[in-house]
């Protein structure tokens, strides 16, 4: 329960709407967030008011997200989003005198908007960009005011509320009749409720059922796959800022609920889930998320979950204060249903690159809550398509020398970060390292910081190979000169391998530039596996030969010394090495 924290607070005993009071002076905020994700939600308030205002009054809701407002003509009005936002007049006047039901609800499925006055849609709106995207969940709920950064108490309301609810999910989704009486506080999915009789006590949930019984299953748990390199994992959560990242688990039971600390303005709006390898499921961030169980795997003895961090909604804090990162906080099973061993490979690889990486927009468009999923980019299905466990670390607009979005710093320094001041670890390292990078580098001569970059990796990773992709845009010839000039001047070339093809060429895309995801599933991962498994799969000259097919030239090393040779030339070479 989330009491308000009155303010010069008055109360008309004489003709509220229920009880023996409403809310008409001063104003009410509940001392933290309320409604803490973009998760689907309602709120509702009876509003009495006697004239038009000579400036606008805020009658309640959430500031950043949603709320009601008496506009100067009279008519409610409604505020929706943040930077950028839409003010909405509702086209119904609330100003003579009588009581007035206002009802908004915000569906994040579908990015709609819905307003009722006294139960009559009087507003629908699906926003394709900004506004219910761009929604914040870091002010205080407020009733006569809104809470701005400076606090609350400005732009108060000149009028009396009474009744004010807030619900989980859409209370309503066509006309309705008002309740005429008022809420018992146990009704479903009531989130906060204030009588407002003589205080701003929340009675919701004051019957409510209790808890159902269930097992749970902490982040920590020695039974969940982690993808490596990726996760920050603790006994309460999971962090990660690095969509791609995975999480797999066998367990027993006929359901599984997943747990999530949707805390913060700017947590991801959605993630992804599969059970027994059938359809991706896209579902709402929220504290729990009850997953779909298949019909058609109903009587296994048990069940394998996938669960896939697929877009970063927005990219600020990113690095230094974490604000959009994922925080998995742990699974709920039935009672008698346990945790089972989830099959992992032996090998380990890991990805570093750019948006391409990050998976930005492969499902095309531009919204960040629909556009992105790095599930489809190339890197994450070349990832499941050779065998390996593996991290994918791409950030947008990141280069030799080019932060990344979210002040990310450039790749030769946040290589072996999670995030500022955490290392990431490799107790246990990867036996491969794959980069593409170089498109945000223009035409900048680049080679010292890929040396420095390469030796880096080199020494921090003794007991790994490195693939270094050819950039595919920006200055790509340029790049891939500095490149080759950078990998020949490492402290290891031999360790290093150069593809050099055209991996990316006929890509299809929403920009001439980001593949969209079906086009990296047909055709640019099954290419690069074909390069990249030979490298994976150790030594020999029948891998040696498979792996070099791409390229014209190679460099190899026999007693400590450097030779490069022409693939025309290769069979002799291999001959010299047997003899």
């Amino acid at each position: 329960m989330t009491d308000l924290t009155l303010t010069n607070p008055t109360f008309d005993t004489n003709a509220p709407k229920f009880g023996s009071g409403a809310l008409n002076g001063g104003y009410g905020a509940t001392p933290t967030v309320l409604i803490t994700q973009a998760s689907d939600f309602t709120i509702e308030v009876w509003v009495k008011a006697a004239s038009a205002p000579g400036a606008f009054g805020v009658i309640g809701g959430q500031g950043n997200a949603l709320y009601f407002r008496h506009e100067t003509n009279g008519n409610a009005g409604l505020y929706i989003g943040n930077t950028p936002n839409a003010t909405v007049d509702l086209g119904v006047s609330i100003s003579d005198g009588l009581w007035h039901h206002l009802e908004a609800h915000v569906d994040f499925s579908t990015d709609t908007v819905r307003a009722y006055v006294d139960g009559v849609e009087v507003y629908n709106t699906t926003f394709t960009t900004n506004h219910v995207a761009n929604m914040t969940f870091d002010r205080p709920f407020t009733l006569r005011t809104v809470a701005l950064s400076s606090g609350a108490g400005s732009y108060q309301f000149n009028g009396a509320v009474d009744g004010a609810a807030v619900w989980d999910g859409l209370r309503h989704t066509a006309g309705f009749t008002p309740s005429s009486a008022a809420y018992a506080g146990d009704e479903a999915g009531l989130i906060a409720l204030w009588q407002l009789d003589s205080d701003g006590v929340d009675t919701a949930g004051a019957t409510a059922e209790a808890e159902p019984d269930y097992v749970e299953i902490t982040p920590d748990d020695a039974g969940l796959v982690y993808s490596p390199y990726t996760w920050d994992i603790g006994a309460t959560q999971a962090k990660s800022i690095t969509p791609g990242a995975y999480i797999r688990a066998n367990f027993t039971g006929d359901a599984c609920t997943l747990t999530f600390d949707p805390s913060g303005p700017y947590a991801p709006n959605r993630i992804k889930y599969r059970i027994d390898g059938q359809a991706w499921v896209y579902a709402v961030l929220d504290t729990e998320i009850i997953c779909e169980m298949p019909e058609f795997t109903a009587l296994a003895p048990s069940h394998t979950l996938e669960l896939v961090f697929s877009a970063i909604r927005v990219t600020d804090g990113r690095w230094a204060t974490q604000q959009p990162a994922l925080k998995f906080t742990g699974l709920r099973l039935p009672v008698g249903a346990s945790l089972g061993t989830a099959r992992q490979h032996d090998r380990r690889v890991l990805f570093l690159g750019d948006s391409i990486t990050e998976g930005i927009r492969t499902r095309g468009g531009t919204d960040a809550g629909s556009a992105h999923d790095a599930q489809l980019s190339w890197s994450w299905q070349l990832g499941a398509m050779i065998g390996a466990e593996f991290g994918n670390v791409g950030y947008g607009s990141l280069g030799i020398n080019a932060l990344g979005t979210g002040n990310v710093p450039v790749i030769g320094t946040s290589w072996n970060q999670m995030w500022d001041g955490l290392a990431r670890d490799f107790t246990t390292p990867p036996d491969l390292v794959v980069v593409m990078i170089g498109a945000n580098d223009g035409g900048n001569d680049t080679t010292a910081g890929w040396t420095t970059f390469l030796d880096d990796m080199l020494a921090q990773l003794p007991g790994a190979m490195i693939c270094v992709i050819k950039p595919f845009s920006g200055s790509r010839s340029a790049q891939s000169g500095f490149i080759q000039s950078a990998i020949a001047a490492s402290a290891a070339p031999e360790r290093v391998i150069y593809l050099d093809g055209d991996y990316f060429a006929l890509s299809h895309s929403v920009d001439s530039l980001h593949p969209y995801g079906w086009e990296n599933i047909a055709n640019i991962a099954p290419a690069l596996a074909d390069a990249i498994l030979p490298v994976l799969n150790g030594p020999g000259v029948a891998p040696l030969v498979t792996q070099l097919q791409a390229q014209d030239r190679v460099t190899l090393t026999r007693d400590g010394a450097v030779q490069a040779i022409d693939l025309a030339g290769l069979q002799g070479y291999l001959d010299s090495l047997a003899g």
